[in-house]
């Protein structure tokens, strides 16, 4: 364990935690917000959402290229930086469309940094516990699965729907902060 689990390994898993908290804390509530906040109906709402997803069939090839072309970390930071991007000025939309292209692009971003992320990852990992470092590259996600529908809640509760989105950016820029 100790071949993969290195200081900058362990870095490593804290940025992807933190990004990926900030993720769930807008996935959890965002289909709530469309509907409740700017007036989707709750169909449309659902499809935004989907193609939002849908939409990762295409960035995530797209991505790989620019990592393979850009280097993984930089591509890494201009995805993470563009989502944050994309997502704050969403909460800002003057439009219903505006909002839906905004927050797609940010999911296509979101998607775009699977092939960097999984190549920093070999490269941090001897080839012989690769296995273990992918393993261990999933965990992130999960565990701040289970923090980041709380946090959102509270700062629904606390600030309002909307607040979700400009947390959910701040944490995503903390996140490049500290890849950075």
């Amino acid at each position: 364990i100790r071949s993969v689990v290195t200081l900058v390994f362990l870095m490593f898993m804290i940025f992807q935690a933190t990004r990926h908290m900030s993720l769930l804390i807008v996935q959890t509530f965002i289909t709530t917000y469309m509907h409740d906040q700017i007036g989707l109906t709750i169909a449309e709402a659902s499809f935004v959402y989907g193609f939002s997803s849908l939409i990762g069939v295409v960035a995530a090839p797209i991505g790989g290229y620019l990592s393979d072309r850009f280097g993984d970390r930089r591509w890494l930071m201009a995805a993470v930086g563009f989502s944050a991007a994309s997502l704050m000025l969403s909460a800002f939309s003057p439009t219903t469309f505006v909002f839906s292209f905004l927050y797609c692009l940010s999911g296509f971003f979101n998607a775009s940094t699977m092939g960097a992320g999984t190549s920093i990852i070999a490269r941090l990992t001897p080839s012989s516990r690769r296995g273990l470092g992918y393993a261990l590259y999933f965990l992130p996600a999960s565990i701040s699965g289970v923090a980041a529908p709380i946090i959102g809640a509270y700062a629904a509760d606390a600030f309002g729907l909307w607040s979700i989105i400009p947390l959910s950016a701040t944490i995503t820029t903390l996140s490049l902060i500290m890849l950075k």
